[in-house]
């Protein structure tokens, strides 16, 4: 599945270790990883991020932004959420779009009462005045970036910038090995930034080889949703070449989990081909490809109406939650190489 949550009681610091190494981070107060998100009406591949901080130094941006903030004092201690970190988190979301979580709690906690996370906070300050933060996780030897806002009025400083930079200085301070920013995401300029951060120790995560790669290698062939479109796209021709005619779809509900719906069988995959009636119950089948195993899947696929696809001039869109009952593939279907 390209998403997955797990939900904890609490995360000792290897614990930390070991879910950021296998490309997994913290939301509010679960631990999660996805491969994929939807926006703006597509699905787009999301890369894991990590920086050496054993080969980590002040580059010449970090010097560039230390020079610029060099009349702002900072503060680093372990977090407690004060009445000043919820007025700068309102300040900084003011003007973002609407799809921003309006709350630091909400960011941080969720439903949840109790933080399960050793965080810390890095705090920037102009005089008595906050003007920007950061929270960051810490486990054994890594360190997960959480969040960053600051004052917009400051905006020419690059606070955000800044601040995970201190962030990074202050994780090799103390001997942690990696720090996790997150994700990228490629298409999405949002995300570029972080491939600017250190560029030099920066890593990525390839789940179809489950290790992490020099940000060097990263080419074409990581980009999964592509992936994906593109062995659908060649499915698709050769069903039509026997004879049978299919939809690619964009499944919207892959997004969610199969945890967070409380099902079963769910598909956690962007698209799938769709062939009405064509399984041997006479219900719908789906056919989907799996980037990491390299290898096509098929479904039994129930509770799909006409009425719940919407297209346009150029998609097919499925917003309704199916149910996929995995099947071995059917003798009606050649082999595909």
């Amino acid at each position: 599945m390209l998403t997955s949550v797990h939900q904890i009681f609490d995360m000792p610091p290897q614990d930390l270790d070991d879910y950021l190494e296998r490309g997994w981070f913290r939301m509010q107060q679960t631990i999660f990883t996805t491969h994929s998100i939807h926006k703006y009406g597509q699905p787009y591949t999301t890369l894991w991020l990590r920086n050496r901080l054993t080969d980590f130094e002040a580059n010449s941006t970090f010097k560039s932004l230390a020079k610029r903030n060099k009349n702002f004092r900072v503060s680093i201690m372990p977090f407690e959420k004060t009445e000043p970190f919820d007025e700068l988190y309102a300040k900084y979301r003011a003007p973002l779009p609407e799809d921003r979580i309006d709350d630091l709690d909400q960011v941080l906690f969720g439903d949840k009462k109790r933080n399960r996370f050793r965080s810390y906070t890095v705090s920037v300050f102009d005089g008595d005045k906050m003007i920007g933060a950061g929270v960051f996780d810490l486990g054994q030897e890594s360190a997960a970036g959480i969040t960053s806002f600051y004052d917009p009025a400051y905006a020419k400083y690059s606070l955000g910038k800044y601040l995970i930079y201190l962030k990074m200085e202050y994780c090799k301070s103390i001997g942690m090995k990696y720090f996790y920013p997150g994700y990228f995401v490629p298409g999405l300029p949002a995300f570029d930034y972080k491939l600017t951060m250190n560029r030099e120790t920066l890593e990525f995560y390839d789940p179809s080889k489950e290790r992490w790669l020099d940000i060097s290698e990263y080419n074409p062939s990581c980009v999964f949703t592509d992936v994906i479109k593109a062995a659908l796209d060649h499915y698709k021709f050769i069903l039509q070449k026997e004879g049978l005619m299919s939809t690619l779809v964009h499944y919207i509900p892959y997004s969610a989990t199969a945890e967070m719906l409380g099902i079963t069988h769910h598909l956690a995959i962007p698209y799938f081909l769709h062939l009405p009636g064509q399984h041997k119950s006479g219900s719908d089948l789906a056919i989907t490809y799996h980037p990491f195993k390299k290898e096509y899947q098929f479904f039994q696929c129930t509770h799909l109406d006409p009425e719940d696809f919407l297209k346009n001039e150029f998609h097919t869109y499925c917003f309704t939650l199916a149910n996929f009952v995995r099947v071995k593939k059917l003798q009606m279907f050649n082999p595909v190489s």
